[in-house]
């Protein structure tokens, strides 16, 4: 009582600014207890040997639980504020009515910080298995409910009704326009990203003029995150998959399918026709076999009564285009749902292009490389028993 007393002769000015400090040093407390709280949370986590993405994990990840409860004491501090005032005996209106819009006013703030750390939890919850920028959609909602608790607030100090600053803002929307295009810009854009889903989490994508070429690992509502397959990371401004050209090889992937397609050029002046010692010993393919078993019987019946220039024959390069087809469709690691074909290019002055076109049914980037290059080492070292040889600018003799 003798404290009181000294308190109530102190003048408004000095009872106020104790009053003040107070209720600061209350917050101080109620924020303390909270992080205690928390670091209880995070240690009973790590002792259980929870999994990150636990929901112990991601609530101490984003000290949900921290703002949660600091948000509950500042709220009933606010609705107490009017049983200490009467209880110090401040009867000064109008720096009481202040004092609890002040409160009220960091009431809301601390709501809008325990929803951003709500779905902050939801979106590492949720980020991987949902096919969805989670990220940029949080960034949306975190900033449509700050510029609302920005508005409630300064609602809630000035004694307005917010649909009379809402009216303010748009008088100055203009400036804020010219002022912030670049940010807009990028927000339009990363909108433009989330609800087109151009890019997901996880894609390939290839941006030449922004040196990327690599994993989507992070995507921002203005910004992507690439890291290049050298490790670099790049951010790339999200307005530039609006504005620029880009390859997503995101449906290469879903597809289970990975094309191949390379030539290799044969030297024409190494194409001939096949003769009979030729046919036989090439009959000992078995990939072979029935092809050539066909083909002469189709020969017998197209050469009957033509002469030696229109009589049809077997050639080496048409005998090798078949076998380099049978073996592809004999090649397990060739997926049999998509095209495989082999066929001739145009003749240039590098020789005959022969193209392999095909689908690897594993979209693995180490795995279809190795693929390739089996298929084509087993080609090129086949290729001299057809009596072909492949086209080479120099050494030719």
């Amino acid at each position: 009582m003798h404290i009181l007393g000294l308190f109530n002769s102190l003048p408004y000015a000095g009872q106020y600014i104790i009053t003040a400090a107070l209720f600061t040093f209350i917050l101080f407390i109620f924020k303390y207890l909270s992080e205690i709280t928390h670091g209880i949370v995070i240690r009973i986590g790590d002792r259980k040997n929870i999994g990150d993405n636990s929901w112990i994990k991601l609530i101490g990840k984003n000290s949900f639980l921290c703002s949660f409860l600091f948000m509950v004491l500042t709220m009933f501090l606010a609705s107490s504020a009017n049983v200490i005032m009467e209880a110090l005996n401040l009867q000064h209106p109008t720096l009481n009515t202040l004092f609890y819009r002040v409160l009220n006013a960091f009431s809301i703030i601390t709501v809008s910080i325990t929803l951003s750390a709500l779905l902050g939890v939801m979106s590492d919850r949720f980020e991987k298995s949902i096919n969805l920028p989670v990220k940029g959609l949080v960034q949306a909602i975190k900033i449509i409910i700050w510029i609302i608790t920005i508005i409630l607030a300064i609602s809630t100090l000035t004694n307005k009704d917010p649909a009379y600053l809402i009216g303010g803002l748009t008088a100055l929307s203009a400036i804020l326009i010219m002022i912030f295009q670049n940010a807009i810009l990028g927000l339009v854009s990363g909108f433009q990203l989330i609800l087109n889903d151009l890019v997901r989490v996880g894609d390939w994508i290839v941006m030449p003029n922004q040196n990327a070429d690599g994993e989507v690992i992070d995507i921002l509502l203005t910004t992507v995150r690439v890291r290049n397959w050298d490790n670099t990371i790049v951010n790339i401004p999200a307005n530039s998959f609006i504005s620029t050209a880009f390859t997503n090889w995101r449906g290469m992937s879903e597809s289970g399918g990975r094309r191949i397609k390379r030539s290799i050029n044969i030297d024409m002046k190494s194409i001939h026709f096949l003769n009979d010692a030729d046919i036989e010993k090439l009959e000992k393919f078995n990939l072979l076999r029935e092809y050539l078993e066909k083909k002469k019987k189709q020969i017998r019946e197209t050469n009957t009564g033509a002469d030696e220039y229109n009589a049809r024959r077997l050639s080496n390069i048409g005998t090798f285009r078949a076998y380099c087809l049978e073996y592809l469709k004999h090649n397990r690691n060739i997926s049999r749902n998509f095209t495989c074909m082999v066929r001739q290019l145009a003749p240039t002055t590098e020789g005959l292009p022969l193209e392999i076109y095909c689908f690897c049914n594993n979209t693995d980037w180490v795995y279809y490389e190795g693929v390739q290059s089996d298929i084509f080492d087993h080609l090129l070292s086949v290729i001299s028993v057809f009596d072909l040889k492949v086209y080479q600018k120099f050494g030719q003799e």
